[in-house]
Parts: structure tokens; C-alpha cells; sequence
């Protein structure tokens, strides 16, 4: 959370091409040193460096991408482009698990490393030319335009990522015991997971994300709050693995619609000259949303005793207490200045 802020202020004050370049290389080196640490206390030092240098790419990605996108593609934009961390958190495990048992836990690491050392020279490489253009674009706003910052409607995506995340921090720490419990082998937890990212990606680049406009972003963003509060409600009351899945659809959906909505709100209530602030406080958000749901459902399941509702109800609180408050937000937003006292 503290590398997510940091890296924000870096983002707006070097621009986006140095922080993203040091956290790919930084980010490959600790992966290396994974593979070669031979003591817990080099095994804690590369974990810490991991998770400083990771804590500048997506904030440092995002907000370069509401740069570079026109105001018209920027909702079909962010949902594309958010299709790959959803195609990550399917394949990624797969792939480290297959590794670590063909070739041992340190090729997953090395071919971590190695991805990222192509990325890093990919990014250098391309990056030249886009950063021009960015900086041509950038220099023709005005002063009004390049400081441009919209509070209530970065307050909503704020709120509505830690409403999202404090039900997803609660989904993933409790839903493994939920289906041991309720619809048999622990492994069934997989194909739930998997069903959450399938409808997620069908959703994120459907051609429902192209609709709409900065005026209806609330519509989008309200939809997926109850969608995602809707899905941890039915593992209360379904069973078996056809009941986890069909809560799964429709809490995968949900995040589908509500994850570029809630960047793509951030990318119109800023400018270039803050939108890496924003975006490092977004993620920084999204850390705390999922420790506060996991820790949260952890002190309910102390007092419930086992593998209950407890833990999905009060995720699905935390995303339907949001919708009105959001919806108020944005009422107090539209009212002109002199009828708001």
C-alpha cells in the first residue's frame, strides 16, 4: 500500500516512462532472487523488493493508458485492457503448478524473471514514441485542463474499490472451506474460481463496456456493486458445486462491469498531471479492501465456528452499503454549488 502512493507521486513528478522501466527491471531482479536465496532473510529481502517495485505497474500501466486513450474508447479501452489480469489469474497458477512439479519451484521463478526482462525491453523500446506523442498532447491543455481533478466522482471509484474488495477479500479466504463444506473435494474451489474470471473477461470486453458516457459511469458502477453483493448473497442460500458456480457468474460478472468502470471514472476525474496520484491511491485502496474483507471474515468466523455464511453476508454488506452512498455522492456532485448549502 505504501509502494502503491509512493508510486504515484513518482508517476505524475518523472513522468511514466522512468518509474515503469525501474519497477519492470526491479521487479525481474527480485524474481532472480528468489531462485538464488539461500536463507530467509534473502528469501524476505527479495519479497520486500518484489512488492515495492510490483506496487508501480499497474498504478504506472493504468495511467498511462487514460493518457493515451480518447475520451470515446476510454470504458471499451480499460475493459481490454483489464482482460489480461484476468487471463493471468487463471493460467498463472496453472502454469506455476505444472512448473514447479516438472522442473521445480525455481523455473517458475526464472521464467518470471524472464518474461519480465522481455517486457522491460519491449516497454523501453516502444516507449519513446508514445511518451512524445503523450507529451505533444499534454502540452497543448490549458492550465484548467492540466490540473483538472473531479473529487466526488474519485471519491466514488475509491469507495466502490474498497467496497468491491473488501467482498472479494472475504470470497477468496472463505469460499476453499465453503466448498469443502458444501459441494465436496477442495478442488472444486478451482473451477468456482474459474468461473468468477471466465464471466469477468466475457464481461470486460462485451459491448456493454462501450455504452454510455461520463454521465452514466454511476449506472455501470452501481450494477456492479449489486451484482458482486447479489453473488456473495446466493452462496448463502445455494449448495453444491452448481450453486457455487452460479454465484460465481453472477459475482464474476459483476467485477467485470465494475473494475474498468471504476478506472475508467479515475481516467475523466483527472488530467495527466495527477492521474498517477490517483491511480497509486486506487491500488493502494484495493490492497486494504481485500485485507480488511479476509481479516474481517476471519474475526466472523471466529464467533460462527465454521465454514458458514457469515463471512459472504458481510462482504455483500459491504458492497450494497456502497450503491446509496455512491448514488448520493453523485446526486451532491450534479447540483450547482449554490444549492448545495
Amino acid at each position: 500500500m505504501a509502494g502503491n502512493l509512493v508510486a504515484g507521486i513518482a508517476l505524475d513528478k518523472w513522468g511514466r516512462r522512468l518509474p515503469l522501466g525501474a519497477g519492470l527491471l526491479m521487479t525481474s531482479l527480485a524474481l532472480l532472487g528468489y531462485v538464488f536465496a539461500t536463507s530467509p532473510s534473502q528469501l524476505l529481502v527479495s519479497r520486500a523488493l518484489h512488492g515495492l517495485s510490483a506496487s508501480v505497474l499497474a498504478p504506472g500501466a493504468f495511467a498511462l493508458l487514460g493518457d493515451l486513450t480518447r475520451s470515446r474508447n476510454i470504458m471499451s479501452s480499460m475493459g481490454i485492457n483489464s482482460l489480461p489480469i484476468a487471463i493471468a489469474a487463471v493460467v498463472g497458477p496453472l502454469l506455476s503448478v505444472w512448473l514447479s512439479e516438472t522442473a521445480g519451484y525455481s523455473s517458475v521463478f526464472l521464467l518470471s524473471s524472464l518474461l519480465m526482462i522481455v517486457v522491460f525491453a519491449s516497454f523501453i523500446y516502444s516507449s519513446t514514441q508514445t511518451l512524445t506523442t503523450q507529451k505533444s498532447s499534454y502540452d497543448s491543455l490549458n492550465a484548467n485542463e492540466q490540473h483538472k481533478v473531479d473529487f466526488g466522482r474519485m471519491f466514488n471509484a475509491y469507495f466502490a474499490a474498497l467496497a468491491m474488495t473488501i467482498g472479494f477479500g472475504a470470497l477468496v479466504t472463505n469460499l476453499p472451506n465453503w466448498v469443502i463444506s458444501e459441494a465436496g473435494p477442495r478442488s472444486s474451489s478451482g473451477i468456482s474460481f474459474a468461473t468468477l474470471s471466465l464471466f469477468g473477461m466475457a464481461t470486460m470486453i462485451s459491448p456493454l463496456m462501450s455504452k454510455g458516457d461520463a454521465n452514466t459511469r454511476i449506472v455501470s458502477l452501481t450494477f456492479g456493486l449489486g451484482l458482486i453483493g447479489l453473488g456473495l448473497i446466493l452462496l448463502s442460500f445455494l449448495s453444491g458445486i452448481w450453486g457455487a458456480m452460479i454465484s460465481m457468474a453472477v459475482f464474476g460478472t459483476g467485477f467485470g462491469m465494475l473494475f474498468p468502470t471504476m478506472k475508467t471514472i479515475l481516467t475523466e476525474a483527472t488530467s495527466s498531471h495527477n492521474r498517477g496520484r490517483a491511480f497509486g491511491v486506487f491500488y493502494a485502496i484495493y490492497s486494504l479492501g481485500v485485507v480488511a474483507g479476509s481479516t474481517g471474515s476471519g474475526v466472523i468466523l471466529e464467533f460462527q465456528g465454521d465454514a458458514g455464511a457469515g463471512p459472504f453476508i458481510f462482504g455483500a454488506a459491504a458492497a450494497l452499503t456502497a450503491i446509496p452512498i455512491t448514488i448520493f455522492v453523485e446526486m451532491l456532485r450534479n447540483q450547482p454549488s449554490s444549492s448545495r448549502y
